[in-house]
Parts: C-alpha cells; sequence; structure tokens
C-alpha cells in the first residue's frame, strides 16, 4: 500500500512539472517564424529592385524609369513625394532583373500600380508598390486590401507585419 501511494505522488509530482512546463512556453509565437520568413523576402526583394533602378539610371543618364503618379510616402523620419515607375523598364531584355521580383502589386484602375505602363506581368499575388524619389531612391507602400486605394499605414515604406508577397 505504501509503495502503492509512493508512485501515485512520484506520477502526480511529474505530472505537474510537465503541465508548468508546457504552461511557461506560453510566450512561444507559432506564427513567428514564417513572420520573419516574410519579412526576410522583402528584405531580398528590395535591393534588387533598387539595384535595377540605378543600374537603369546609369544606363540611361540619370533618367528614371517611367513614372505614372506619385503617393505621399511615410519614410519614417517625414513624408516625400515618390513616384509609382515602370518596373518592366528593369526586368527582361535590357534590363538588370531576369523576371519580376515577388511582392509587386498588380492592382485595379490606371495609373497606380508598376505595371500600367510595360509589358511584363507580376510573378503572382503582391502587395507592394514600389516607388522612387526624384533621385532615384526606392521605397515601397502596401496595398494591404488589394483594392486600389491606399490610404494611413499603408502608405509608410517597409515591410508590412505578416503581409508578403
Amino acid at each position: 500500500m505504501r509503495i502503492k501511494r509512493s508512485v501515485t505522488s512520484v506520477v502526480l509530482l511529474l505530472l505537474s512539472v510537465v503541465a508548468v512546463g508546457a504552461c511557461s512556453c506560453g510566450n512561444y509565437n507559432p506564427g513567428a517564424p514564417m513572420e520573419q520568413s516574410k519579412e526576410q523576402a522583402y528584405n531580398v526583394v528590395k535591393p534588387q529592385i533598387e539595384n535595377g533602378v540605378t543600374a537603369y539610371m546609369v544606363e540611361n543618364l540619370g533618367e528614371r524609369p517611367t513614372v505614372m503618379s506619385s503617393y505621399e510616402v511615410n519614410t519614417g523620419t517625414g513624408t516625400i513625394d515618390a513616384d509609382v515607375f515602370d518596373i518592366c523598364a528593369i526586368v527582361g531584355t535590357g534590363g538588370l532583373l531576369r523576371t519580376v521580383p515577388d511582392g509587386c502589386a498588380r492592382l485595379p484602375g490606371a495609373d497606380n500600380d508598376n505595371f500600367d505602363v510595360g509589358d511584363c506581368s507580376p510573378s503572382g499575388l503582391g502587395h507592394y508598390i514600389w516607388v522612387i524619389d526624384a533621385a532615384g531612391n526606392v521605397f515601397s507602400v502596401c496595398d494591404e486590401n488589394l483594392d486600389g486605394t491606399l490610404a494611413g499605414n499603408e502608405l509608410a515604406d517597409g515591410f508590412h507585419y505578416n503581409i508578403w508577397p
């Protein structure tokens, strides 16, 4: 009887330790690795586009790719007017990039995304519209709802939480 009670006590103690250990993992966010990989994908694409724009401007004596419209972009240190440009100018024959990078948005309406002038197509569903300032610096805005209208936080440059491509 005494052995049975001791074994039962040990089993209860072990179950308590396991339960406490499981509860202490409450801060673990299983989505965090996915979020990091989405942000890393954005951080790979942006320099590709920056390099493509720079190469285009060098080859064309400082001229920027064709621009269609502009957005007032929040850079984190202020706002700037930046122009939506033809991404097809930096892709394919004569361009630095072989294919359109992931994440580029094709939106309803005219003159509001990077595909309204050129003859290339996005590689899939994307949310980001790439824009350039007068000096050729590249920024992005994000149409989170893919509705063709951007407002508020969507006009902030950079990766948007959990949105990729």
